[in-house]
């Protein structure tokens, strides 16, 4: 199976772990589990799976990359919570932060030929537009709100009575 990175590449973000270290069969598990964690988190609004090997898109490249290092790492180096690093937690904090941002569309993902890749056609998925969203005066729980009928004219009578 084909993935998004590769192992040359993440064995480059490792320095010094070669394959007497990390075998090639572990090295693909961590980077088909890297693959599985984005096609799920990018598979509602593009779609996946994304051209693998030198036909993937830089960024997702990248992003698979830096989850496959992690993972690695995490199971190989610090397995036995003896070698802690920052620099182990501050790869899988980039990835999330890239795929976060591609997520929440903040960021666009460009393919190999430099064209945007597009969204996939969400007129059936179900979006809220409520996201993030904090209401200004919370009344009540939001299930539970009613609308009265004569609040705005009660205020202003309390406006004028004042």
């Amino acid at each position: 199976m084909a993935n998004y990175s590769d192992d040359d590449e993440v064995r480059t973000v490792l320095k010094g772990f070669g394959t007497t270290a990390i075998g090639t069969a572990d090295m693909v598990h961590y980077m088909n589990r890297a693959d599985g964690l984005i096609n799920a988190r990018l598979g509602k609004i593009y779609t996946v799976p994304f051209s693998t090997g030198t036909n993937c898109p830089s960024i997702i490249r990248n992003i698979a990359t830096q989850y496959s290092a992690y993972y690695a790492a995490k199971a190989h180096w610090q397995g036995d919570n003896q070698n802690v690093s920052k620099w182990v937690d501050f790869m899988k904090g980039e990835a999330d932060g890239l795929l976060d941002m591609l997520y929440k569309e903040e960021m666009v993902i460009i393919g190999t030929s430099g064209a945007e890749v597009s969204l996939t056609d969400s007129s059936g998925a179900v979006r809220s537009t409520t996201d993030g969203y904090i209401p200004t005066f919370l009344e009540d729980d939001a299930e539970d709100q009613e609308i009265d009928e004569t609040k705005l004219e009660d205020i202003a009578d309390d406006r004028d009575s004042q």
